[in-house]
């Protein structure tokens, strides 16, 4: 997994992964745990200056994101609904962390998170995309997109989504 002086080799990690079953759950237990800790890190980061900045950073946490998430899911159906990026940009920044993440219901993170926001794609577009930019083959992608929850499944859990079948 690592080179000669010590570096992580991460395609070779991306294979070791993507064998799945042990070799995934190992590296899953090391990285997921970090991968947490330091998320949560930055949230209490972003609570301190909160404090500092003398905003009653608790309450008005709470109330906010409650605020936001009724008015982001106001009028929807069950299903999420789609929502424009311009949407999330006017969330206010001294009370907004984005955590992008691949796996975010797999592994639990949602669980860190006031909301959730997926990208809808096609299965061929997604495919597409990872192979090019990987610059992997098709049977390599297919196991990667193997490791993660079906589009039906992840939109249902997500409280948004946006259609990003048209970005390049």
């Amino acid at each position: 997994l690592y080179d000669s002086d010590g570096q992580l080799v991460k395609p070779v990690l991306a294979t070791w992964i993507c064998r799945g079953g042990e070799c995934t759950e190992k590296v899953n237990a090391i990285v997921h745990p970090r991968v947490a800790e330091a998320f949560r890190k930055r949230c209490h980061e972003k609570e301190v200056l909160l404090q500092k900045s003398h905003l009653n950073h608790a309450e008005a946490s709470k109330e906010h994101a409650e605020d936001l998430r009724q008015r982001l899911l106001a009028n929807t159906s069950e299903r999420p609904t789609p929502v424009a990026v311009e949407t999330l940009k006017k969330l206010p920044a001294e009370r907004t962390l984005f955590m992008e993440c691949a796996l975010l219901f797999e592994t639990g993170f949602d669980r860190l998170t006031d909301l959730s926001v997926t990208v809808h794609v096609s299965r061929k577009t997604q495919l597409e995309r990872l192979m090019a930019r990987n610059q992997i083959g098709r049977a390599e992608a297919e196991a990667w997109l193997a490791l993660q929850l079906a589009e039906d499944e992840r939109m249902q859990r997500a409280d948004l989504w946006i259609d990003n079948e048209a970005s390049k």
